[in-house]
């Protein structure tokens, strides 16, 4: 929660108060003591996230002390105080029927697979790149 003269000095309590005057704050909000329960939090959501009706690829963990907060500032894109810790990407096990060639602008010869449509994080996936991500060089 940003803010001039905020009545509480972190960040979680400015969220349970503004829950109370009857803002719309998510009820999956945690603050953690230790670690080890901000471990397990992220392991459960990363189950939880299979029976959502919507997709997620993260979540959000900030520091909750204001003070420590501005002590950590920001860099030239982000604050320091705060990360979007993303889980493990979704992976599937599909056919190759056939591999095409394109070539692209600058003469450059992609293959690329057509694969039997497999579901992947929401999406049908019919065709991928050959030339990304781990194991590409195994065509």
């Amino acid at each position: 929660m940003l803010g001039e003269n905020l009545p509480f000095s972190s960040h979680f309590e400015n969220l349970t108060a503004a829950r109370e005057w009857g803002f719309k704050i998510p009820g999956y909000i945690r603050k953690f003591e230790n670690i080890q329960d901000l471990f397990a939090y992220i392991r459960d959501w990363d189950e939880r996230r299979k029976g959502l009706p919507f997709n997620i690829d993260g979540i959000v963990i900030k520091v909750n002390s204001y003070d420590q907060q501005e002590q950590l500032g920001f860099t030239a894109k982000s604050p320091r105080w705060a990360i979007a810790y993303k889980f493990k990407s979704e992976q599937a096990v599909s056919r190759l029927l056939s591999i095409d060639f394109q070539v692209g602008r600058t003469g450059a010869v992609t293959p690329v697979s057509n694969l039997e449509p497999v579901l992947l994080a929401g999406t049908i996936v019919k065709r991928s790149s050959m030339v990304s991500g781990p194991g590409s060089h195994r065509y």
